[in-house]
């Protein structure tokens, strides 16, 4: 006789739409999959596309340090002169690595605040030619609390007759302190000029700093968790000699907040008199901590 109707839980025949949408799903494994695993994948395609979409890494590990940014880097050091230069290059074919020169990066420094959290970060960069090559040199100075750090000691070779270096930086108002930064990269390929900006969360985003910058590539982001903040960071640098690339890589380290602390309180939620609301506190607040921030600076310049 004909074959039996296979019409499990549908007692009176498959319902026309039941047979529409089987019919549109045929051979996708995505409609055969269970519904629970249908979402999982839903859902790790929305991550995927926010992180790719808006350059937004957050912390998870359990060391508290957040996944590298993401930013274009070159995993080699290609710093050797001279015939140093052209031996290293042969023998990275010789033995198969095809130009890749050494197993890392040039160097990694990191910087975690004895107690409390990071509220300020100090960037000084300066670029030229140094032995044949177009280099951009940075380094870092934490503000951990009150108190200005020493930089991190990133190679920062001034290039004979190069400009003076820039420094700049920024600090979180009274009160508040770091809880994402955002890193913007630019490239000049006519130059080989590279660059770098940067933002701090505190409460809110600020402006970027004042760096030179031009060309611009891409920006990471990345931010603590909720009820954590930033207390350290961590700089990888990198350098490619065939189109003298000075690459760099960065890592937030993500410490919970102390509660009742006075880095905790928003200068939002103080009392007071005067009015004007949310938007001339913060507007005070910023201003307040513009006036600090030079006057820190002027402390820094007259100590060297």
């Amino acid at each position: 006789g004909p074959a039996p109707r296979i019409t499990a839980g549908y007692p009176h025949g498959i319902p026309a739409e039941a047979l529409q949408e089987a019919r549109s799903c045929r051979g996708r494994h995505f409609c055969t999959a269970p519904l629970a695993m249908r979402m999982g994948w839903l859902h790790a395609i929305v991550l995927v596309f926010l992180v790719y979409s808006t350059g937004m890494v957050a912390a998870s590990p359990d060391d508290g340090w957040t996944p590298r940014l993401g930013l274009q880097f070159k995993e080699d050091c290609q710093e050797e002169i001279g015939l140093s230069s052209w031996v290293a290059w042969a023998m990275s074919w010789i033995s198969g690595k095809k130009g890749q020169r050494k197993d890392s990066h040039c160097e990694t420094k990191e910087f975690v605040c004895a107690s409390g959290a990071m509220t300020g970060l100090q960037v000084r960069y300066t670029s030229g030619v140094l032995h044949g090559s177009d280099r951009d040199f940075y380094d870092f100075a934490p503000r951990c609390g009150s108190y200005w750090q020493s930089w991190l000691g990133m190679r920062f070779d001034t290039p004979p007759g190069a400009p003076d270096a820039v420094s700049e930086a920024t600090l979180c108002p009274r009160g508040e302190y770091i809880t994402g930064v955002q890193v913007m990269r630019g490239r000049n390929d006519r130059s080989d000029e590279d660059f770098l900006n940067f933002k701090l969360r505190c409460v809110e985003w600020g402006p970027p700093l004042g760096l030179p910058f031009s060309a611009f590539r891409e920006k990471r982001s990345a931010t603590c968790p909720r009820g954590r903040r930033v207390d350290g960071i961590r700089v990888h640098r990198g350098f490619q000699d065939w189109g003298d690339i000075d690459t760099y890589e960065f890592q937030l380290h993500c410490t919970p907040a102390m509660p009742n602390s006075a880095a905790g309180a928003s200068p939002l939620s103080r009392g007071g008199g005067g009015g004007g609301g949310a938007f001339s506190a913060r507007a005070a607040a910023a201003a307040e901590a513009a006036a600090e921030l030079r006057a820190e600076m002027r402390g820094k310049h007259d100590e060297v």
